[in-house]
């Protein structure tokens, strides 16, 4: 059972000027593809097959294919790994970084995780996504066996499983949550898009909070 954080955006765009509409907004927040010394990492998975590269726009080809994977880096020594996955941006932080509990020495975790949901954010908006999550791994995995990760909800539209952050592009179709407590956490932005928002402390996530959730909402049907 893993515990890290992913942000997840499916775009109806191409990967190549996805991959870098995604840099160019990173950059903002002070993520970049470079490590500390200045070069690029690319993978073939998370856990292996290291090269390195010195020029960006290397990195985002090798990344359009599937294939590798590149990263951010924060200002320190943190890396969130970032991959391009069926017409998905998706990025990672590594439990390592994360925190579980609402302790004040998560103040730089809570930080990290505003910037990468910004950027999550951000990053649906411009590229006009259809869907994004934030999620907790080990929060889905309470509901995996479900079979509901990449599901619709049985009365349509919705995801089944919702992220503990949720953007649902512009559709003037989309019926309403069935679930008051949903309902109350769903606002609407400027662009028509739904965000819902299920956690305001990423620092006191609750896994089996998670879990009740979606066992109500999937009863609302």
């Amino acid at each position: 059972m893993g515990s890290d954080w992913i942000w997840e955006v499916r775009v109806p765009v191409a990967a190549g000027p996805a991959l870098r509409q995604l840099y160019a907004l990173a950059a903002e927040r002070d993520l970049r593809p470079q490590r500390p010394d200045g070069l690029i990492n690319l993978f073939t998975n998370p856990d292996a097959d290291l090269r390195t590269v010195e020029d960006p726009d290397t990195a985002v080809a090798a990344m359009a294919t599937g294939t590798e994977h590149g990263q951010f880096w924060t200002n320190g020594d943190i890396d969130i790994f970032v991959n391009w996955e069926d017409g998905r941006l998706v990025w990672a932080l590594d439990a390592c970084f994360c925190y579980r509990r609402p302790v004040s020495e998560a103040d730089t975790f809570r930080e990290l995780h505003g910037r990468l949901t910004g950027l999550w954010l951000d990053v649906a908006q411009r590229l006009n996504a259809d869907v994004g999550r934030v999620l907790d791994e080990w929060s889905s995995d309470q509901i995996w066996e479900w079979g509901i990760h990449d599901a619709l909800h049985p009365a349509g539209g919705w995801p089944a499983e919702l992220g503990w952050w949720t953007y649902l592009g512009p559709d003037g179709r989309l019926p309403p949550p069935r679930l008051p407590e949903v309902a109350a956490r769903t606002r609407r932005l400027p662009n028509g898009a739904l965000l819902v928002t299920l956690l305001d402390d990423p620092a006191a996530v609750e896994p089996l909070r998670y879990e009740d959730i979606h066992g109500r909402w999937l009863r609302a049907a």
